[in-house]
Formats: structure tokens, C-alpha cells, sequence
């Protein structure tokens, strides 16, 4: 599959699921979110299990002792992250944010300038608070405490409708230049307006950013098959969902969406920082 096809199904489905959205077809919100959490684990967080397939070239790693080097400033940054969010939570909750916006620009294909890339990568951010700010504040407030959540929904509720209109705009005006990125960008404005906030997230993380991300690396690390990156990405796994499960036995007891929701959401913004510096130095790579 290339990109332009995967971008197609990214578009029909989004425009799909909002189409059977609208029409009311919904399920207990509660059940909704296991459901989506259970989805972002086990669609979403693969594509950042590809680091290591990634590293070994990128960074020329070829013994144990650099690989020990990589591996310990992986979790040094990652571990760094959750003492983050244990001391300050919101700094932890702006910073998440702002870091996965910036993250998220990376997913468009072609030469955008930073401001369309940055705007496109918040709207799965910014946009739920147009018509879904009271269930944005509640998982905020899940995955950072009650005073986090408020900080950063008065924040993002006046930005909302300027976001709106000049990322509708952004998208318009570059159709003449990239139909196949400006369509993207208005299915993901789409998903993001009109589907509550996790499901919205759970559509462009497993549809758009983590299959792009895969095939990006399939292709720059020039796999073979698609067992060979399953293999690269088995014992990543492993180890999240080993994290994630002493996280489950760690954490305070809460409701059970809620703590899932708090496990999961520490659990991404830990591994997008380090995981962000190997896509850098892939992105730097790639345009050598």
C-alpha cells in the first residue's frame, strides 16, 4: 500500500464513521472508551515499537554496548517524562500537547511551511473543544488532575474557532497545490469537529499517523516482509504492555476508564519524546 491509498481509506473512513456518527448510532460512553483505549493500544502504539528497526541504521548501532547506550537514553527520557507528569502536571499536560502537535505535523507528505504543518498536527488537539469541551475536560482531567484539565480547557476553548476557520483555510487555499494533502487535512478537521475527543483521536491515530509512520519506516529500512516487522516490533511491545500492566497495579485504584485512560495517555507522552527524536533524525536522514 503507498501513501496516497492509505491517505483514501484514512479520508473515506473518517467521513464514514462521521456520517454513522450524526446518525446517531452510538454506544455507552464508558464501553466506547474501553473500546477505543483497547484500539489505541494494540493499532496505535505499535507504529512507535518501529524505533528500534529504525535506530540501528540511523544511529549506526553495531554492538551491545551501543545498543545498551540507545536503549538507556530511550527509557532515561521516557522515565523523565513520568516524573513530569508525578511532579507537575500540568507543565506535563501543555507540554504533552504542544509536543504531539508538533509530532503530528510530520504525518503530511509534500513542502508545507511549519505554520500549515503545526496547525494541521493540533486541530485532533484543539478542534473537541468546539462542541465537546465538557468530555475533553473530563479526560484531561483523568490523565493530569482536575486543576491541569481547568488550565488548559481555558485555554483552548477561545482558540477553538479561530483554529477552525484558519485551518479550513489553510486547506483550501493549498487544494490548487496538493489536493491529495489538503483533502487529509479537511477529513482530519472533519474527525475532529464533529466526533467526541477520543474517538476522533483514536481514528487519526490508528488510521492516519501510526500506518503512515509504519510505512515510512517499511520503506526506510528497506524490510523485506511483513514478518520481518512484526519480529521488530514484538519485544517493544512487550515491554509496553509490561508498563502498562505494573502501571495498573502501581497507580491509586479510580475508576476503571478513568485509570486506563491515565495509564494509557502517560504512557504516549513518555515514549512520544524519545520516540520523537528518532523521527527527526529520520526526517533529516531522509531529505540527505
Amino acid at each position: 500500500m503507498n501513501l496516497r491509498l492509505q491517505g483514501q481509506l484514512f479520508c473515506a473512513f473518517s467521513f464514514l464513521m462521521i456520517f454513522v456518527y450524526l446518525l446517531g448510532f452510538t454506544l455507552d460512553k464508558k464501553v466506547e472508551w474501553l473500546i477505543l483505549i483497547a484500539l489505541i493500544t494494540l493499532l496505535g502504539i505499535p507504529h512507535g515499537a518501529l524505533d528500534a528497526i529504525l535506530a540501528k541504521p540511523l544511529y549506526k548501532i553495531n554492538s551491545l554496548m551501543q545498543w545498551l547506550i540507545f536503549l538507556t537514553a530511550y527509557l532515561a527520557l521516557a522515565a523523565a517524562v513520568v516524573l513530569v507528569w508525578w511532579a507537575a502536571p500540568t507543565f506535563f499536560l501543555i507540554g504533552f500537547l504542544i509536543i504531539s502537535a508538533i509530532h503530528f505535523s510530520t504525518d503530511i507528505e509534500g513542502q508545507f511551511s511549519h505554520i500549515y504543518r503545526f496547525t494541521y498536527g493540533s486541530c485532533i488537539l484543539v478542534l473537541p473543544a468546539l462542541l465537546y469541551a465538557p468530555e475533553m475536560h473530563i479526560l484531561f482531567a483523568f490523565v493530569a488532575g482536575e486543576e491541569a484539565a481547568n488550565t488548559v480547557m481555558a485555554g483552548l476553548r477561545p482558540i477553538a474557532i479561530p483554529w477552525l476557520i484558519a485551518a479550513i483555510s489553510l486547506a483550501v487555499v493549498h487544494i490548487r497545490k496538493d489536493r491529495f494533502s489538503s483533502v487529509e487535512f479537511l477529513a482530519v478537521i472533519a474527525v475532529a469537529s464533529f466526533l467526541p475527543p477520543l474517538l476522533a483521536f483514536t481514528i487519526f491515530f490508528c488510521g492516519m499517523h501510526g500506518p503512515r509512520h509504519i510505512m515510512r519506516a517499511y520503506r526506510f529500512a528497506n524490510l523485506q516482509s511483513g514478518t520481518q516487522l512484526l519480529k521488530g516490533m514484538a519485544l517493544p511491545m512487550i515491554f509496553v504492555l509490561g508498563a502498562f500492566i505494573a502501571a495498573w497495579m502501581l497507580l491509586p485504584q479510580a475508576p476503571l476508564d478513568g485509570q486506563l485512560i491515565q495509564i494509557l495517555f502517560v504512557i504516549l507522552a513518555a515514549l512520544t519524546v524519545p520516540h520523537m527524536l528518532v523521527i527527526d533524525r529520520l526526517s533529516h536522514a531522509s531529505s540527505s
